[in-house]
């Protein structure tokens, strides 16, 4: 298993770049935005990757 270094920078990073999608989307969806919100918030594939909390591998979700 690889050791990721996860430090103050990265972290800080990650947070703005949450809050802007999360406040981004909000916005959309107030506006009635929703081809915008299709396109600049959600994509066609997440991998999500559990494997740190429950074991197993990482999984792919897709949209329809």
């Amino acid at each position: 298993m690889a050791t990721a270094t996860y430090n103050i920078s990265t972290y800080l990073l990650d947070r703005a770049n949450i809050h802007y999608t999360v406040t981004k989307m909000c916005l959309l969806l107030d506006l009635k935005k929703f081809s915008e919100l299709a396109t600049d918030v959600f994509d066609e594939q997440v991998r999500v990757d559990y494997t740190s909390l429950l074991g197993g591998e990482l999984y792919t979700i897709s949209g329809g």
